[in-house]
């Protein structure tokens, strides 16, 4: 009683003993003080330090329960931060924990790792988002160069979604879940270079990041804001994802997440092509009838045509922009 009338958090028996019995008890201490206002007893955070290694005894599908219980507190930052006060982040994720240190450009005033503690607070309460923001910046330990003063992570968003794959296929999460939060990642640049009220946005490329992001729209889009507001006051845009939501209000969205096509690949296979040849093909009048908000069939027609003709290879969307690559 003593205890939780000074709100106070410790074992009934030694804390080496309790963490030993149970390792995992290290993370549900972190949870059960930030969900119920607790504050930690000292000889528990040093036990807690002294056993962190032994979270390698416990199975990885448990130690990923906690951490997204952890990650759906508020602030989930105060329950990162304290993983990594105690060591047990980079035993966990050292994947984030390499995160701390990682100096950026003049687009920030935090280092990687505060900036995406940040960035995780900013965003809703829902487990994507979350992981997103906590990951989207992890290609920037890799791929940070400084030439003459000059910062930059070229590439970084493609990288930290490769990382973030293969990190959380080792904590064993579902694997279209993996699928989502490495698509955040990866898409969280892209509308980088729209300016602060998305006026820089052309039509074309929200829709073709509506076709990329599909059913993860809105998660990426708390996330990119997330990370907009975590920037530098004098770089942040706090009105940008606002104005994209206002403009794609009145958009039919599963028109451009599953666009129906006027020609398929039979009437491609009908000029003669085979193959892979194929697919290339129906992908660029994708990309044309995203690009347009529409092809009707002769339209789609002459550009299969054309590329018959031609021999043109076409199998991704080409940029349109530069997607703020570097901040």
């Amino acid at each position: 009683m003593v205890d939780i009338a000074k709100r106070r958090l410790r074992t009934p028996v030694s804390p080496d003993i309790t963490l030993s019995d149970d390792p995992l008890r290290s993370l549900r201490a972190f949870r059960f003080a930030l969900a119920f206002g607790f504050r930690l007893d000292l000889e528990l955070v040093r036990a807690i330090k002294r056993s962190a290694i032994l979270i390698r005894d416990i199975s990885v599908e448990r130690v990923r329960t906690e951490l997204v219980k952890l990650l759906l507190l508020d602030r989930p930052s105060r329950g990162i931060r304290l993983l990594q006060i105690t060591g047990l982040l980079r035993i966990v994720i050292p994947e984030v924990a390499a995160m701390a240190g990682v100096t950026q450009n003049r687009f920030h005033d935090r280092d990687a790792f505060e900036h995406s503690l940040a960035a995780v607070d900013a965003t809703p309460g829902r487990i994507n988002a979350r992981l997103g923001a906590l990951f989207h910046d992890i290609g920037k330990v890799s791929t940070r160069t400084d030439v003459d003063g000059k910062v930059q992570f070229i590439r970084h968003s493609t990288v930290g979604a490769a990382i973030t794959r293969k990190l959380m296929r080792r904590l064993k999460f579902p694997n279209q879940q993996i699928s989502d939060v490495a698509m955040i990642v990866e898409r969280h640049m892209d509308l980088k270079d729209g300016g602060p009220d998305a006026s820089m946005l052309k039509d074309a490329t929200l829709r073709r990041f509506i076709h990329h992001v599909g059913e993860n729209l809105d998660d990426t889009l708390d996330v990119i804001h997330a990370d907009n507001v975590s920037h530098a006051p004098e770089y942040d845009m706090p009105l940008q994802i606002g104005r994209v939501r206002e403009r794609i209000s009145g958009w039919d969205l599963a028109k451009y997440m599953n666009p129906e096509l006027s020609i398929d690949g039979h009437d491609v296979v009908e000029l003669g092509v085979s193959g892979p040849r194929i697919g290339e093909i129906l992908e660029r009048i994708k990309w044309h009838h995203i690009k347009r908000d529409g092809l009707d069939r002769e339209s789609a027609l002459q550009i299969a045509k054309d590329m018959v003709a031609s021999n043109h290879s076409f199998t991704s969307f080409p940029p349109e922009q530069s997607h703020g690559t570097i901040n």
